[in-house]
């Protein structure tokens, strides 16, 4: 048993360390650092930049810059689960590309963690995520390429911008995320899908976007309670838009939550922000990975063949990918 335990632990780590180097070479092949090999470059990181986005809202993200000199290609990622984090439990660490001689930029979506502003689900990632592009377009050292990676919400993060053609963008490498965020994400052939729409406030967006106000702790601590009761107690909840862990009374809360069960129907509240129906906007090609037992491999394998089908470019049609292995929503 011990033996089998090894093995599956060390194809883990040659699956995950293999998309790490098909996803480098991707950007590598489109982006490449000006006079270094990769692999070879010390670099210095700044913690908190500041980027002010159009309406005037300051988010921060950690920026590695290698410190040889030269111009070097960006790696960004946005997210709403910490920069801090920025996603090592699935990806390297940030210094891993930055000593590839890459400038690594992890940024705070708005309204988490260090951002300022208020968080909202999808609503400001398309204008935020182009302005923050052209943004790390302009850092010292850059090229002027941007590429960015992520996976679940950050693959959002990645396909709106890409909807509005920022000029510095070169190519998106989404991963486990959908092609609509109301069907497949929210809803599943018209039912919602309680358990997501409940579990993911709780337990990641709505909880660290309340820590930064007064009775932040106090939200927090029950939302934390609220998740180990889940299943015997709150589940079985009724009604849905006086789900009481949500604060229904407390739009500072989750108020994402109450106005998705006030569109069950796929409208022009859930249009606005659906991939689906701008594939031909989006002019880089696109890196896409997913897995087959995850939650949203319907809506990765309709963006790659969205792409191939309606991309806005002969690049973005020809040369869009995608990889799908024996993985879950967190492999």
């Amino acid at each position: 048993m011990g033996s089998v335990r090894r093995t599956a632990r060390k194809r883990a780590r040659f699956l995950k360390r293999a998309g790490l180097v098909l996803a480098a070479a991707w950007v590598w092949q489109l982006t490449p650092a000006a006079a270094q090999t990769p692999g070879t470059c010390a670099y210095t990181q700044r913690n908190d930049v500041p980027a002010t986005m159009r309406d005037g809202t300051v988010l921060r993200s950690n920026v590695l810059t290698p410190n040889e000199a030269g111009s070097y290609p960006i790696v960004l990622m946005r997210l709403p689960y910490n920069k801090d984090v920025a996603q090592t439990y699935v990806y390297a660490s940030p210094g891993f590309y930055a000593s590839h001689c890459y400038i690594v930029v992890i940024q705070d979506v708005r309204g988490q963690y260090k951002s300022d502003g208020f968080f909202y689900t999808f609503r400001n990632e398309a204008t935020d995520g182009y302005d923050t592009i052209e943004w790390a377009a302009g850092l010292s050292k850059s090229n002027g390429k941007v590429g960015m990676y992520g996976f679940s919400y950050p693959g959002a993060t990645q396909w709106l911008p890409a909807t509005l053609r920022p000029p510095h963008l070169t190519t998106i490498i989404p991963a486990m995320t959908s092609s609509d965020y109301h069907d497949g994400w929210t809803y599943e052939g018209g039912a919602l899908d309680q358990s997501f729409a409940e579990d993911w406030p709780l337990s990641t967006i709505a909880n660290s976007a309340v820590r930064r106000y007064p009775d932040g702790a106090a939200l927090d601590a029950e939302m934390n309670q609220a998740i180990t009761d889940e299943f015997p107690l709150w589940y079985w909840y009724r009604p849905l838009d006086k789900f009481p862990p949500l604060h229904p009374e407390d739009p500072r809360v989750a108020p994402y939550f109450f106005d998705w069960l006030k569109h069950p129907n796929n409208d022009a509240y859930w249009q606005r922000w659906s991939i689906r129906r701008r594939y031909q906007d989006v002019t880089v090609p696109v890196l896409n990975f997913d897995g087959w037992y995850d939650i949203f491999i319907n809506g990765a394998l309709e963006n790659f063949n969205g792409m191939r089908a309606k991309g806005g470019s002969d690049l973005a049609r020809n040369a869009t990918q995608l990889v799908v292995g024996p993985w879950l929503h967190l492999p």
